[in-house]
């Protein structure tokens, strides 16, 4: 009959179009699937030029602290007195020796109080 040859020619289009609507997605899902991918290796790269940036400049601000708290030493040890003596005019050999021989000695004395906290508030610093 021919209404049944209509309606086996519309159900064979709908078929057709519901295989075609199935491609189609799928290539869309796979478009998407990349640019996910692609995106996620963009944020995974800014992330890691991030960290390598704030790591440099955490660096660069200990270093400066350092430097400023080895200033800061150097003119703290120019005026103490060290084994009883006045520390002038001094080299930075001789400011290094001072350092390490104030820090603690081989029976384990303290360290010049005043360096001490300068020791500290570096270490606090830092940490």
């Amino acid at each position: 009959s021919e209404s049944g040859d209509r309606r086996q020619r519309r159900l064979e289009r709908n078929r057709e179009s519901a295989r075609a609507s199935r491609r189609r997605r799928k290539v869309y899902l796979e478009e998407l699937e990349e640019k996910v991918v692609c995106l996620s290796e963009e944020m995974d790269h800014g992330r890691r030029d991030h960290v390598q940036r704030a790591l440099g400049t955490v660096m660069q601000l200990r270093m400066d602290r350092l430097k400023e708290v080895e200033r800061d030493l150097g003119l703290d040890l120019a005026r103490l007195q060290i084994g009883g003596t006045t520390a002038g005019a001094e080299t930075a050999g001789s400011r290094h020796k001072t350092r390490s021989s104030n820090r603690s000695n081989s029976n384990g004395a303290m360290m010049n109080p005043a360096l001490e906290h300068h020791v500290q508030a570096l270490d606090t610093y830092l940490s």
